[in-house]
This record gives structure tokens, sequence and C-alpha cells, in this order.
């Protein structure tokens, strides 16, 4: 059995981009917490409706006061995108290598042939053109593809807003 054939190969790497992107779901649960994201986009929303309301506001006393609050609220979403920015990083640091890893064996086995076939034609796509040739996919481009798809029903599966 040849796992670089298509279609065994799509089904290959589609598995591989389940289990990273399952590990990938697994740690943004343990490690990301849902109230400070919540938290986070409530600050955040208070202060765009803050701004605009600044932008709005033509009382210079009133102009004042709000750039007081606006100055506090950047202060506070500041101070929480740091918290969530270094819980990411914790997640990046722990699946780094294991990436890396998986990365290099996939690349040891399929190199640069072929895995998938599109529906369309690749070029016309400018991103996806990068790791296809004209209508075949290469396996980082399959796999950035199902790992796309993946973490995002993962995602909302598991209820994550990250």
């Amino acid at each position: 059995m040849d796992l670089t054939s298509y279609p065994l190969s799509m089904l290959v790497i589609f598995i591989v981009a389940i289990v990273m992107s399952s590990v990938s779901t697994a740690l943004n649960k343990k490690f990301i917490d849902p109230n400070l994201m919540r938290r986070f986009r409530e600050e955040y929303k208070e202060l765009t409706r803050l701004m605009k309301e600044l932008r709005e506001e033509s009382d210079l006393d009133r102009r004042l006061k709000l750039e007081r609050k606006i100055k506090k609220k950047q202060a506070r979403v500041t101070s929480l995108q740091a918290v969530i920015a270094r819980q990411n990083l914790k997640i990046y640091l722990v699946t780094l290598v294991p990436f890396l890893i998986v990365f290099w064996i996939l690349s040891m086995v399929f190199g640069t042939s072929p895995v998938a076939h599109l529906p369309f034609n690749a070029p016309d796509f400018p991103l996806i053109s990068t790791f296809a040739r004209g209508r075949n996919l290469t396996f980082i481009g399959w796999y950035a593809l199902s790992s796309i798809f993946l973490v995002s029903l993962l995602n909302r599966i598991f209820k994550i807003n990250v």
C-alpha cells in the first residue's frame, strides 16, 4: 500500500490534520480562559463605542470626560491583550516542536508530489497557488486547507473563541 498515491495520500494527510487540530483545540480549551476572552471582547466593544461617541461629541467638557474614560479603557484592553498573548504563547511553545517534526516527516514522505486534486485551477487563487501545480495540491496545501477547516469546526464544536 503506497501512502503517497492519490486518494490515500489525501486521507493520510487529513488524518494528520485531524490529530494536530484536535491537539491544538484541546490546548486552547485548557490554556485559554473563556471568561477572560469574553471580558476582552466586551471591553473592546465598549472602547470602540466610546471612541465613536468621542468622534461625534462637540461639547468640550464631555469630550474631556470621554477622553479620560477612553484612556482608562485602553489601559484595561491592553492589559487583557497581554494576558491573552501569554496564554497563546504557551500553546505555541507546546505545539511548535511536534508540529515541525510532523511536517518534517510529511515532507520526507510526500515531498513536492501532488496529494490532492482541486475542482478549480489553483493559479487563479494566489494563496493556494503557492502550494499547487495547476489543479494538484502538494501536502502543505492540502494540510493547510484541511487544518483551516478542522480548526474552525472544532472551535465551534467546543465553543472556543480565539
